[in-house]
């Protein structure tokens, strides 16, 4: 059996994003597996509709609903990266997965992969810098998205393996 952590910390929303389902759908099959979630806690409730019972919950944020302001959301995702750091897990993963590529999930995947000796998984959803709605625009919430993205990126090099998945 292996021990596998997963890092959720992109979600903003009750609801939930295809990623975020994508990632629980696969995990709920790896029935032999024992699997903790590093989730804010607005996501708990769906993710644990989709995966019954995961061995070990760790919440990188407490809020309850929906965040709409970027503002909120860049020093809430900054505030979870962080507090994610510090988490000390029951079981030492064998396998820290990356939801995403952005920042808030693979900054503290990398720190733990290489903190515990653990293998780093990432997914890839996309690249914002192939979005024409991102390359034009000159806002600022934009520039700040597809630095993450790039960021993210960067940090994707250090992955032992990466899942990219395209439409």
């Amino acid at each position: 059996m292996a021990n596998i952590l997963i890092l959720f910390n992109g979600w903003s929303v009750k609801t939930i994003g295809g990623g975020e389902y994508h990632m629980l759908s696969v995990a709920a099959r790896w029935i032999e597996e024992s699997i903790a979630l590093v989730i804010p806690k607005i996501g708990y409730n769906i993710a644990t509709s989709i995966l019954s019972s995961p061995d070990s919950v760790y919440f990188s944020s407490s809020e309850k609903k929906d965040l709409v302001s970027y503002t909120t959301l860049s020093f809430l995702y900054l505030q979870r990266i962080l507090r994610s750091l510090f988490f000390r897990f029951k079981q030492k993963p064998d396998v820290v997965i990356a939801s995403s590529h952005y920042l808030w999930d693979t900054l503290p995947g990398l720190v733990f992969s290489q903190r515990l000796r653990s293998k780093l998984v990432i997914y890839m959803h996309g690249l914002l810098e192939t979005s024409p709605s991102y390359t034009r625009s000159e806002g600022i919430w934009d520039k700040i998205a597809l630095l993450n993205d790039r960021i993210g990126l960067v940090l994707c090099r250090k992955a032992d393996l990466i899942f990219a998945i395209n439409n």
